[in-house]
Formats: C-alpha cells, sequence, structure tokens
C-alpha cells in the first residue's frame, strides 16, 4: 500500500498544479507586492482596497474571494496612477476598459472627468462589477466577450479616445481573442498592462505586433511613486 502524502508534500503537489495552470511560477505571498498596493489593502487582507486619488478624492472596492476578475492588483493601480499623470487622456474622453474586473479603473476615470466609461468583461464578473460602480453615472457596464463579433457590435460604439485594459494578459490562450477584439475597435489611444514575467505578455506583444505598432510606454508618462518592475506597459497604434 501506497503511503499517504505529507502535509508539505501536498503543498507542493498543489504548488507545482496552481503554476501550471495559470502560467509561471508565482511571487511568495504579500513578499513582492509593493508598498504601494499593501497600504490600499483594507487590514492587509484581500476584501476591500481603498485607492486614494492625487485630489484626496477615496475610492472604496469590495473585492471578491475568486482572484481573476475580483482582486486589485499593482497593474491596476500603476494604470491609475499613470491616466491621473495624463489627465488629457480621460477629461472628457469616452473611454473603453476592458477586462474591468473590479472597476476600479473606470471609476478612477469616471471620477477624473470622463465623458462615458463603457467598463466590460466576462457575463460571471457583471454583478461584482457593477456593485463597484454604482452611482458613477457616466459608467455603464456591459458584457464582452474577448473574439466575439456580436459582442463587438452590442457595444455603444466602436470608436473611442481610450482602450485601456489592465492585467489583461494573464491566460495566454486568451490572448489571439484579445487581439481580435482590439482589431475590431478604434481608439485615439490604446494601452495594455499584464505582468511581465508570464509567458501571456510575451505572447501578446507578439500576436498584437501583427496588427499594431507595439511601443512600451515610456518612464516619462508613468508616475515615479507608482511603478512596478513585475508590469508590462504598452501604447498600440494602427500599422
Amino acid at each position: 500500500m501506497d503511503k499517504p502524502m505529507k502535509r508539505r508534500d501536498v503543498a507542493k503537489v498543489l504548488s507545482a498544479m496552481l503554476e501550471q495552470r495559470i502560467g509561471g511560477a508565482q511571487p511568495e505571498k504579500n513578499k513582492q507586492l509593493e508598498e504601494w498596493e499593501r497600504e490600499g489593502r483594507v487590514g492587509g487582507e484581500y476584501g476591500a482596497y481603498k485607492y486614494t486619488m492625487n485630489n484626496g478624492d477615496c475610492i472604496t472596492i469590495r473585492e471578491g474571494v475568486h482572484e481573476l476578475g475580483h482582486r486589485v492588483w499593482d497593474t491596476c493601480i500603476q494604470v491609475c496612477k499613470m491616466l491621473e499623470k495624463n489627465e488629457g487622456l480621460v477629461k472628457e474622453k469616452v473611454v473603453l476598459e476592458l477586462g474591468a474586473g473590479c472597476g476600479l479603473l473606470s471609476v478612477v476615470a469616471a471620477r477624473m472627468g470622463a465623458r462615458k466609461v463603457i467598463a466590460t468583461d466576462l457575463p460571471v464578473v457583471l454583478d461584482h462589477l457593477k456593485a463597484n460602480t454604482v452611482g458613477e453615472s457616466c459608467v455603464i457596464v456591459q458584457d464582452l466577450r474577448w473574439g466575439e463579433q456580436a459582442d463587438v457590435e452590442r457595444l455603444p460604439s466602436t470608436a473611442y479616445d481610450l482602450v485601456v485594459g489592465s492585467d489583461v494578459t494573464i491566460t495566454p490562450h486568451a490572448v489571439p481573442s484579445l487581439v481580435k477584439t482590439l482589431t475590431a475597435l478604434t481608439a485615439n489611444t490604446v494601452i495594455i498592462t499584464g505582468p511581465n514575467h508570464r509567458e501571456g505578455w510575451r505572447t501578446f506583444k507578439n500576436e498584437a505586433a501583427k496588427h499594431f505598432t507595439v511601443t512600451d510606454i515610456p518612464s516619462s508618462d508613468l508616475n515615479p511613486e507608482y511603478v512596478s518592475k513585475r508590469v508590462g506597459m504598452v501604447y498600440l497604434s494602427r500599422v
């Protein structure tokens, strides 16, 4: 009879399974989180995140039990701070967010004075997204499955001032569908970000380069106090 696995061996197996599922080794919990991400985490745990805008306005985002689509990550915070530094990208503009998740970025754009924000994600995420964006009159929540032309056609428009996606390259097999949706949209500015240590980021840059000019966002466009070495950020423009 096989001997029962010890607890530490079970943990190793589960860790290896998780690593294979989401594509790449994961940083040890909380050890590599940026200081500015920890500061906003209520009680130091996942559940609620408080984001403070440059004008002092405080936004509380309720998080869910699932990681994907239900939590605020450092990538999103870095993009929000970038947008606050570059107000002209958002103020009085029409913004489309891909993979809006908890909705922090969409709420930040609304508070910055966007004319309209369309926050999109998979249907399973929408209830959580709606709960966090309630009260933001310019925010429209809508389902959008990447790669589905019918979903794109149901959007209020296919032309936007800004299209932005934060942490949208986590899953490598979803990248071709993401790029297909991006090619169906027209925007003055497109910003896509993701964890640059994962395979999905490399896959995205390669796929996107077939249709767009892919340009790393320069440090001069970022808020220097909110920069993570683990975050990749690019502008996309039509070839």
